[in-house]
């Protein structure tokens, strides 16, 4: 969910600038969480990385709040495999726009996407670009002609998309 709705739909039955003030309250503190204990990685997220940015450019198109990305990889130190990111707390921008954004930035000519929900199969087809579902995450979708269902599947889907 895009990071500047979920305020209505957890607290609902708060006002709009309540609503605000709480969920920068719970955003501040994600922040400084994942900055001192980082999160939990699918197996394998490193070696598979490593494999794919030496292959191909990597990025990151989330709907996270500002400083998420930059939390996460100050963490992790995986910040080395991209080489961009954007997300709606940076532009305010639902991330079909993102995704966009990332294409034009980069001049990238043959992109695809991979992600886990129904909205990332739709803003990958905005973009007219190929979409991968991680099943294995956190949504489903309706329908998918590229679908892994673990991490380590997914250089194997990109050779086949690419030939």
């Amino acid at each position: 969910m895009q990071h500047d709705l979920i305020g209505a739909h957890v607290f609902p039955h708060l006002s709009q600038s309540q609503r605000i003030q709480l969920i920068e309250m719970c955003f501040a503190e994600e922040l400084r969480v994942i900055r001192c204990k980082g999160g939990a990685l699918y197996s394998g997220l490193d070696s598979v990385l490593s494999e794919l940015s030496n292959r191909y450019k990597l990025f990151i198109v989330s709907n996270c709040q500002s400083g998420y990305i930059e939390s996460f990889f100050d963490f992790h130190k995986l910040d080395k495999y991209f080489g961009d990111f954007e997300c709606s707390g940076n532009t305010k921008m639902p991330k079909q726009d993102n995704i966009k954004l990332i294409m034009d930035r980069n001049s990238l000519g043959k992109p695809l996407y991979v992600g886990d929900t129904q909205g990332d199969l739709d803003a990958a087809a905005e973009n007219g670009i190929p979409f991968i579902h991680a099943s294995y995450g956190f949504g489903k979708v309706a329908d998918c002609k590229y679908v892994i269902s673990a991490l380590s599947e997914l250089a194997s889907i990109i050779e086949k998309i690419g030939k």
